[in-house]
Order: C-alpha cells, then structure tokens, then sequence
C-alpha cells in the first residue's frame, strides 16, 4: 500500500513536471509580452508548436486581441501520436485555429468564434501546410520544443519573420543561436566606432588628434567646428543608413534602468550640465586667456571637483564616496598616458633627426596633391595609431608651409580622426569595442570597415565640395 502511494505519488510529480515543461505559464508570457504590446497593432501572430487548446499563448492573444489591435490569430498544435502514462486517449489530431476577434460584443472568445480546422499532415512545424501558415503571419511568439529549438530559429530566420520566443535560457548557449544574436549586437557596434570618431573629429575636444592639432596651433575651435560639422556628419549618416536598411523593421528591447529618487535625478541634472558647460569653456579659456588649453582643463576639473564635494557633503559618506572626484581619478588610466606620452617622445626624436621631414618630402614628391596625402595618412591612420600619425604629421610639415586654419589642417583632422574606423584597431573607441564586445578582427574587416570606407569618401566628398564654395 505505501509503495503503491509514492508511485502515485511520484506520477503526479512527472505530471506537473511534463506540464510545467510544454506549457509556458501565462505569468511569464504576460511579463515579456508587455514590452512589445505596441507592435502587435494590425498584425497577424502566429503560434505554433503549442497545442491551442490548452496553450496559454492562445488564451493571451486571444483575450488580449482588442487591446492590442491584432489582424489575425492563426494557432495550430502536433498531433499527438502516441499514448503514454498521461494520455490514455485515443491519438489527437493536428488542427489549426483562426480567430478574428469578438463578434458578439461580450469581449470573450467563444467556441463559435474560433475556427478549427483539421490538417492533412500531424501539424509539424516543418510540414508544407504549416509553413503556409507561417508565410501568412507578420510575428511569431511561441515556445518551440527543446531539442527542435535551432532547426526553429533557422526557418523562422530562412522566412525572414520577426519573432518572440519564450523558451529555456539554455537555448541561448547553443552556437548558430548565440551567434545569430550577438552578430546583431555587433554590428551596432561597429556603427557605434564609427559614430563616436567621426563626432570627436569636429569638435577641437571631441578627439586627441583634433585636440592635438588645436594645441599645436594649426586650427582653431570655431573654424573647426564650421569645416568639418557637415562631412563629420556624413562619415556617421552613410553607415547609418545602410545598417538602418539591413535592420529595418527589426525591434531592439528597451533596457529598463531603475529609477531614480527626485534628488538624484537633481543632482545627475547639475552634473551633466556643468560637465558639459565646462568642456565648452576650455576653448574660450584658451581664447580668451592665451594660455595652454591643459590650464583650462584643470580649471573645469577643479570646479567640478567642488561642485561634487557641495552636492554630497550632507549625505551618506559611502554614497558620497562614490562621486567624488578624487576616487574618479584613481581609475585614471596610467598605462595608457605613459603609452601616449613614449609615442610623443619618439616623434620629437625622429623630428629633430629630421626624418620626418625627409617623409614630408618623399610624398609631397610622389602624390603632389594635399588632399591626396591627407587621404593616404587617414588610411594610414587605420593601420598605425592616428595619434602618434598626428604628431608625426605636426613635425613633418610646419606652420609657414600650411598656416593656422589651412584647408589641409582641417582635412587631416577629418581623414585621421575617421578613417582609424576602417579597422578595429584603429582608433581608442575601436578598442575599447574590441575589448569590451570581444569582437573578432576578421569580423570587423568583412563586415564593418566597408561601411567605415564608404563614410570616409563620402566625407571626404563633402569637405571638398565645401572648398568649392
């Protein structure tokens, strides 16, 4: 008798258990669904690999059909072939169901509502009357089975259908599943190297290499920003949109942030704003003053420094701690400013030997045109740190050959400060990418540096046409 019990016992627990593993609770399908409601309107959605019947992806879209706008709702379920411990009934059908919405007014599907229609084959996702079904629907929302999950995605991806699966985390881990989403994460990425150096490239504090030449008194701020504003523009817009096509239609999750408390979203309020005021108050230092553009900057980290101290010095000292300046500048990147600081050194060396001037001589003899050698040491600039081809670039041709301001100052500024996108390792954001993304030097090459090319001609194009007028 007792042994009979925990058999029964253990029955009902390998019941609950196959349940809880076929069915999708509607708790979790409410939670996800949420974030996508507004782009259900006018669409027809599609699930399978579910049995309507008793499948709560049904009883979500079905119930929910009003509110969010839908067109159609197609379901349909595998025929259950063979018996086992639970089904001791005779073998099910496959069917598809229809629904169009409520006709009668009392906002519940009723029976009469709902069209069922039996297929001719067992309701295989893979079968050709399912994949007819599939060419009708505009979304996919289901959860397919497990060991079934990658020829899944694969069909979806063949038909090119947007989709929303809710299944096992695990899925993730499998290869060709991993890689198709991280491969779109990627090239959002590779946009976003080629966005933030041609945004730097304008501005005379958006990029070392235009800081560099600003410094150095080969341009000035508001020139700058006048000459390069439009082309720098269009070296992020090309890539853009190309991307844009690739990925119309595709939606991207909204990340939920935490909110704020009032005083923080205060205190973030006047941080942002004076950090950015201050950025823009170095150039005018430096105009207004005559004095080195590092003095200016100084100036703005001091002020901040105090402008942090007074908004938490009544607060939690360990909530303080966390925004004053002084812990932010232990983080500071020592490497990396002695990296910068050799490279320096070593063109100073090569300069008073005079070999830079012997390269200035060597191209001006052998491509002639400014513009030309602007656009080689950009493409240069992909393969050997725009830095250090900056300051080369600063030795090798001085202010009485090319004055403050000359077109060709302007044009190296562009051509160095984009064309480190061409490849991943030609520029800090390419890095930094690179390590945090652990994007794949090959990837990048076959995928990105074609877009970061096409955005460097085309803003090289509009520089010059810019000279014309």
């Amino acid at each position: 008798m007792i042994a009979e019990k925990t058999l029964n016992q253990t029955l009902h627990i390998a019941k609950s258990a196959k349940k809880d593993e076929f069915y999708t609770q509607l708790s979790d399908i409410e939670s996800e669904l949420k974030h996508y409601e507004k782009h259900f309107k006018n669409k027809v959605v599609f699930c399978n690999c579910d049995d309507p019947r008793n499948s709560n992806f049904f009883n979500y879209f079905a119930y929910n059909f009003e509110k969010l706008g839908l067109k159609k709702l197609i379901t349909t379920c595998y025929k259950n072939q063979e018996t086992d411990l639970f089904i001791q009934e005779e073998a099910e059908k496959a069917v598809f169901l229809e629904y169009t919405g409520d006709k009668n007014g009392n906002k519940i599907p009723d029976a009469e509502e709902i069209g069922i229609i039996p297929l001719k084959g067992d309701g295989d996702f893979r079968s050709k009357e399912c994949i007819e079904l599939l060419k009708q629907a505009d979304i996919v929302v289901t959860n397919p089975p497990f060991s079934l999950f990658r020829e899944y995605v694969a069909q979806l991806v063949e038909h090119k259908k947007k989709f929303v699966i809710i299944g096992n985390l695990n899925a993730l881990t499998y290869r060709d599943i991993f890689k198709l989403i991280k491969e779109d994460k990627l090239w959002f990425c590779g946009v976003i190297v080629i966005a933030a150096n041609a945004g730097g490239a304008w501005s005379p504090l958006g990029d070392v290499t235009t800081t560099m030449l600003w410094i150095g008194g080969q341009i000035t701020a508001l020139n700058i920003m006048k000459q390069l504003i439009l082309p720098s523009l269009v070296v992020c817009a090309i890539p853009t949109l190309i991307v844009w096509f690739r990925f119309r239609g595709q939606q991207i999750e909204k990340i939920t942030i935490p909110e704020s408390s009032a005083d923080e979203k205060k205190d973030g309020k006047i941080i942002l704003f004076a950090g950015i005021g201050f950025l823009v108050f170095v150039p005018v230092f430096k105009t207004l003053t005559h004095l080195p553009p590092f003095m200016g900057m100084l100036l703005a980290l001091g002020l901040m420094w105090v402008i942090t101290t007074l908004l938490h010095k009544s607060k939690d000292p360990e909530l303080a701690e966390k925004f004053n300046v002084a812990k932010a500048l232990q983080k500071v990147d020592s490497p990396s400013i002695l990296f910068f600081l050799g490279i320096l050194l070593a063109v100073s060396a090569l300069q008073s030997a005079g070999l830079l001037r012997e390269g200035a001589t060597w191209l001006s003899d052998k491509l002639g045109n400014t513009y030309l050698i602007g656009s080689v040491l950009g493409l240069l600039s992909a393969l050997v740190d725009n830095v250090p081809l900056v300051a080369a670039s600063q030795g090798m041709y001085d202010l009485q050959t090319y004055p403050t301001d000359h077109p060709f100052w302007e044009f190296l500024a562009l051509t160095t400060g984009t064309g480190g996108s061409a490849v991943i390792i030609g520029s800090a954001a390419g890095v930094a990418v690179m390590g945090i993304e652990k994007i794949d030097f090959m990837w990048y090459l076959r995928k990105i540096s074609w877009l970061a090319l096409a955005g460097f001609a085309g803003g090289i194009a509009v520089f010059l046409l810019q000279q014309q007028f």
